[in-house]
């Protein structure tokens, strides 16, 4: 091959580029031409190295070098691109070309950078609404049905006592958030993987919000632990320390308004320094255990 791709792994690459072509939408000589095209645009990439012997793996996770060439990208083109031609260079040697582990890596690498992609989490949350929807209608069927078992009367209470009502609104309130600031209204995405998502260069930011609400919202659900309870049974002494009982609440956790309001006034600022502190407390006391066994 002029490009320098070994003569051994091309009969195996045609393969993989045509049931790969499946995936994509495109015919399999377009995914192999596209593969040589990209491979000679990042030719200093490709070949900074003689290909090895043979197939060595490098280990579950991408290496430093690999994550920055993709990371340095400058568009979601050519994002796909760079992360294509490092799978291939990690999976092409003198003696082939690994297709199936390619293709395991494409996947599992292309699952973790959606990372909390705004439309991934609105799907789930949709899904656990409508599944909480069906519970609560059968719950109640089965307490009317069955008036003189004390089971579905006990279940009934718990399923739709204080505690548990608030939680389903703070689930819609981490929706309207997905939906509204991550902008996942109206999306839905079964690929889940990024370099393949439907929505294309969008998913860039679909991610970055994403990723922005997901910490958000852990900080919500931090001041809804230390904030709403007197103390969780079995918390153990330093986790007590961080429980807030008898002071007024922060934020209202049911209001994506409210959440709002706290972002400009500086409300979430507060929860922020204390969510910090107690990561870093439970790090130390991690440390500490482990330095003495």
């Amino acid at each position: 091959m002029g490009l320098g791709i070994p003569k051994k792994a091309v009969k195996a690459l045609i393969e993989h580029c045509n049931k790969f072509g499946d995936r994509t939408g495109r015919s399999g000589v377009q995914v192999f031409k596209d593969y040589l095209d990209w491979i000679k645009k990042h030719s200093d990439y490709v070949f900074s190295q003689p290909w090895p012997l043979r197939y060595a793996s490098t280990g579950t996770w991408l290496t430093t070098e690999e994550s920055k060439y993709i990371l340095n990208s400058k568009s979601y083109e050519e994002e796909v691109e760079r992360f294509t031609v490092v799978l291939l260079k990690r999976n092409l040697s003198l003696d082939g070309f690994e297709r199936d582990y390619f293709e395991k890596e494409f996947d599992f690498y292309g699952r973790l950078y959606c990372g909390c992609c705004a439309v991934q989490r609105a799907m789930h949350l949709r899904e656990y609404l409508e599944k909480l929807k069906e519970s609560n209608a059968w719950i109640e069927e089965q307490r009317k049905m069955e008036s003189n078992d004390d089971f579905w009367e006990r279940l009934h209470e718990t399923r739709f006592s204080a505690d548990a009502i608030r939680a389903e609104k703070m689930v819609r309130v981490e929706l309207e958030f997905m939906e509204i600031d991550g902008k996942a209204k109206g999306k839905f995405c079964k690929v889940h993987n990024k370099f393949l998502c439907p929505y294309g260069s969008n998913s860039r930011e679909l991610v970055k919000l994403g990723d922005s609400i997901h910490y958000l919202w852990r900080l919500v659900e931090f001041h809804d632990r230390y904030w709403n309870y007197p103390t969780k049974f079995g918390s153990s002494p330093d986790e007590a320390l961080w429980f807030h009982p008898g002071e007024p609440r922060i934020i209202d956790i049911t209001s994506r308004e409210d959440i709002l309001n706290a972002l400009e006034d500086g409300r979430i600022d507060k929860i922020a320094t204390e969510f910090k502190r107690h990561k870093e407390a439970v790090e130390q006391s991690r440390g500490l255990k482990s330095s003495s066994n």
